[in-house]
């Protein structure tokens, strides 16, 4: 149980470095639009993590620069990704390009000289000649921080806006918030049935047929269908399939040599420091001979800043240590001197390297076979479906097409458009829900045709064919006289009671109720109280009645006392410009995530993040 406390421990310290790392990288203010989870999936090329408006991410860039986060915390890919801040790094990106599109939209641009002295609060009297190695320190020209720190400034302007405007808060808002806040109310309240406060009336024929015929709409039994639906899965088509011989296996292995290729990588042992002499006492001990823990536990007391069983490769790391590291005269065992960092010094002994291999034909064989494999099943099913495609265009029938492609088939219920749209299981729930624009198009096709193949998922395909269409049919009046004479009685009395208490209440003040009526008492309720009746309550003034008309019954408020519990008005204006704020925040948000489309390729990010790709 102590082990598992250490390492969530530890767990969770790497976790709150690469928040506070991140957040050096990542301006991201208080207008966060979304999480990526709410994100459009697709439409992003293969090599780009994400595309927002008309801005993209790629995965080079985004590697590079998540990694040179993580290699602050000692966090590998993988840890990174199943602790969900892959993910979260991301969310931070697409926001500040979102603001940036969102000020874009808004024409606001800050000028050079406001960038001029953001630069000069950075670095202060520094000679240019320094500023600029410390610019290159980090992988960065100059135009490229001249850039970060404008966007910076655009992307607060954008977050400070909900802020300024809700800022202002007047007295007399602060004071009626007060007086609202701190009412409370005694009320009675009286559920009367309607047929104990006025009479029915004879109901007509006359009114009956006016009544149908206004309603048409309700006696209306909709138009229902019944389906016959043909299956094609990849099971289904691969005994049909050619076998994979060695030859093709062979030839895919020569014509993708380069999917086969392990880029170099190096492993090292690592020392992570603040301070650069202690940085260089390190590395002079190592390089003497002593070993790099060692050397790290007498320089600091310890060995936290000690990691080892690192591995990097040379696009994975900031261009500063990727050249050190990496350079051709390093060999195994080498020590390299401290590398400034955005978080201290970092000492490195080399401890491999693991040279660029293509991996032996051997090795990736049955990858291939599987791969080979698969693509042929997707082609013989794609094939499928355009062969299906051509027989509905040439006319052919459900039956034809079935019959000669071998579609598996079964026959559905009848249904209404509605039907299928509550649909929880089956079929055509999963159709429906694969692609609910279908559902009318079957509504709209004559008896007997064919719908184009949709597909459900990468291995499987369906053709719906009409099989019977029952018409829309109005009911006979005489059908639902009795739920027509049941209407109107209802409808007839609402007006009668309406008409009766809008009376009493406009010459009286009260209502004159009959025996036959439940009542319910309320004590000290307050506008935020939660009952059915809050709203009546609050809406009817002291020493008069108010009603409302519910099913067959008037529900009928009398209040008994008002009062405001002294102390309660001492309203907090931060909590109500905290409240306007969020308002704004969540309109702007909204606006922006409509305006400008964000697509994330969730596929790239588990492919390259889901396993340790330095390793």
């Amino acid at each position: 149980m102590a082990m598992e406390a250490l390492r969530v421990a530890a767990k969770e310290s790497k976790v709150m470095k690469f928040v506070l790392g991140a957040f050096i990288f990542v301006a991201v203010g208080g207008l966060v639009f979304s999480s990526i989870s709410s994100y459009f999936t697709g439409n992003v090329g293969q090599s780009d993590v994400a595309k927002v408006g008309d801005m993209t991410i790629t995965l080079q860039e985004f590697d590079r620069d998540l990694r040179n986060v993580l290699q602050q915390t000692g966090m590998s890919p993988q840890e990174a990704y199943e602790a969900g801040l892959v993910n979260a790094y991301l969310d931070g990106r697409i926001n500040n390009l979102l603001q940036l599109q969102a000020a874009r939209d808004l024409d606001l641009h800050p000028d050079n000289n406001i960038v001029g002295q953001q630069i000069r609060t950075m670095f202060g009297d520094m000679p240019r000649d320094q500023i600029e190695a410390m610019i290159r320190a980090q992988g960065m020209t100059e135009t490229q921080l001249a850039q970060t720190i404008r966007s910076g400034i655009i992307t607060r302007y954008v977050t400070v806006l909900p802020l300024a405007v809700a800022n202002y808060v007047p007295d007399y808002i602060v004071d009626a918030d007060a007086k609202i806040r701190s009412e409370r109310r005694d009320a009675t309240v009286y559920t009367v049935p309607l047929t104990a406060l006025v009479d029915d009336a004879e109901i007509t024929d006359a009114e009956i047929q006016q009544y149908y015929q206004d309603n048409i709409d309700q006696f209306t039994l909709p138009e229902r269908r019944s389906f016959i639906i043909g299956s094609m899965t990849t099971d289904m088509i691969k005994t049909s399939l050619a076998q994979i011989t060695e030859e093709d296996i062979q030839s895919a292995y020569d014509d993708e040599a380069e999917n086969f290729t392990v880029p170099e990588n190096r492993t090292v042992s690592q020392a992570m420091v603040k301070d650069p002499d202690t940085a260089q006492a390190i590395y002079e001990e190592t390089l003497a001979g002593e070993d790099l823990k060692t050397a790290v536990e007498n320089a600091t007391g310890s060995d936290e800043a000690y990691k080892t069983g690192l591995s990097y490769q040379e696009t994975g790391l900031p261009e500063n240590m990727s050249e050190k590291l990496f350079a051709e005269t390093v060999k195994k065992g080498d020590v390299i001197p401290p590398v400034k960092t955005l978080v201290g010094y970092t000492i490195m002994v080399v401890d491999g390297i693991n040279p660029s291999q293509q991996k032996p034909y051997e090795d990736v064989k049955e990858e291939i076979r599987v791969k080979l494999s698969q693509t042929q099943l997707y082609d013989g099913l794609y094939n499928k479906m355009v062969e299906t495609e051509d027989m509905i265009d040439a006319g052919q029938g459900f039956d034809d097409i079935a019959g000669k492609t071998g579609l598996k088939t079964e026959q559905t219920n009848s249904y209404t458009e509605e039907d299928i749209l509550n649909l929880e299981s089956g079929i055509m729930a999963e159709i429906a829900k694969a692609s609910p624009a279908i559902i009318d198009e079957l509504f709209g096709l004559p008896e007997r045709g064919v719908t184009y193949p949709l597909e459900m998922n990468d291995s499987n395909y369906v053709v719906i064919g009409v099989r019977d269409v029952t018409e829309e049919t109005a009911k006979s009046i005489d059908a639902v006289r009795n739920d027509i004479i049941q209407a109107l009685r209802l409808e007839n009395r609402e007006q009668k009671a309406i008409a009766l208490l809008d009376e009493q209440i406009k010459s009286s003040k009260t209502v004159q109720l009959p025996s036959s009526v439940t009542t319910k008492t309320y004590k000290d309720v307050s506008r935020s109280s939660e009952n059915e009746n809050n709203s009546l309550i609050y809406n009817t003034a002291m020493g008069q009645m108010n009603y409302r008309i519910e099913g067959d019954s008037a529900i009928i408020a009398k209040i008994d006392n008002v009062n405001y519990i002294e102390g309660e008005n001492n309203i907090d204006k931060n909590s109500l410009r905290e409240n306007q704020r969020k308002e704004i925040d969540s309109l702007l948000s909204n606006y922006f995530r409509t305006k400008i489309g964000v697509s994330v390729n969730e596929d790239l990010l588990r492919n390259t993040y889901s396993v340790d790709i330095s390793q």
